[in-house]
């Protein structure tokens, strides 16, 4: 594969506007139930790559809210993502996703939006939405 590269192109009304590499890491990890041991672990492999996004389906993670969130660091205590997790329900242990974020696309894009599932769909699917940070003022 050729390394992705910068593309410029144009805004509706015009502006020139760089698009960012964002790599985006999806896997079915098919259990996280033993702690966070291991989501640290995939955390500090993603961040060796330099992933940006990573979505984890099939955690198997219990949920006592919809959905919950906090920052995963490495074993030296550097932030390396944010996570929005959305457990699994008490009849399928089956499921539960979660979207891992890095710290450092955070820096530069803040959460306006967080897409929670109604109750008949609770551990299988999950959302957020980002917006730069740059020339936002407020009205996403």
């Amino acid at each position: 594969l050729d390394r992705p590269r910068k593309h410029s192109m144009k805004q509706c009304y015009g502006t020139p506007r760089k698009v960012q590499v964002l790599k985006l890491v999806t896997y079915n990890c098919q259990s996280l139930a033993h702690g966070c041991s291991r989501l640290q672990e995939l955390a500090e492999d993603l961040f060796a790559v330099n992933a940006s996004v990573a979505g984890f389906q099939g955690t198997r993670w219990k949920a006592g809210e919809p959905r919950s969130e906090w920052p995963i660091r490495s074993r030296v205590g550097k932030t390396l993502f944010h996570v929005f997790s959305w457990g699994r329900p008490s009849n399928n242990t089956m499921l539960g996703v979660q979207l891992l974020v890095s710290h450092s696309l955070l820096l530069h894009a803040h959460v306006h939006t967080r897409f929670d599932p109604p109750r008949g769909l609770r551990g299988r699917l999950g959302g957020v939405r980002l917006v730069s940070r740059e020339g936002w003022h407020g009205n996403g």
